[in-house]
């Protein structure tokens, strides 16, 4: 586990059958003994990949959108990978740029042309590990109607 971000990977050095966590405390088993896994501190910089699925959403009218641009909000260093989902169907990926300035940043990520969708969902993911910490999403979107004649 990172303790700086709580994303959890597979503990590679002792190769446990399995993990299970009981009063307050961590436990593996390997070969039929029981280790407690203890440790509050990371063993130097440990990278995990981290990626989070933000559930869909749904305009209030029925006609389709389109996603121009969004603004994402998150505390990252390395740089994000963004994937909008339309209609429980992958779009393209982009990718923010690194930063190794220390805070919360906004970034503007523009999304081309061509995506039309009832429900738009997201998924975000640290690159190289990196720290991620999300805080906010604004999407931009246009509605697809036809104009009155």
């Amino acid at each position: 586990m990172n303790l700086s971000n709580g994303a959890v990977t597979t503990l590679l050095n002792f190769d446990f059958e399995r993990l299970t966590r009981a009063h307050s405390a961590l436990y593996g088993l390997k070969g039929g003994t029981l280790y407690k896994v203890t440790g509050d501190a990371d063993p130097g910089p440990t990278p995990i990949p981290a990626t989070l699925r933000l559930a869909p959403w749904m305009p209030a009218s029925v006609n389709q959108h389109r996603l121009d641009y969004f603004y994402i909000r998150a505390r990252e260093t390395d740089g994000l990978t963004v994937t909008p989902i339309y209609d429980e169907v992958s779009g393209v990926q982009y990718q923010t740029a690194a930063n190794a300035r220390l805070g919360t940043r906004t970034t503007k990520v523009n999304i081309g042309l061509g995506n039309a969708w009832h429900s738009l969902g997201l998924i975000v993911a640290n690159r190289n590990g990196g720290q991620l910490g999300l805080a906010a999403v604004e999407m931009v979107v246009s509605p697809l109607s036809r104009r009155p004649k």
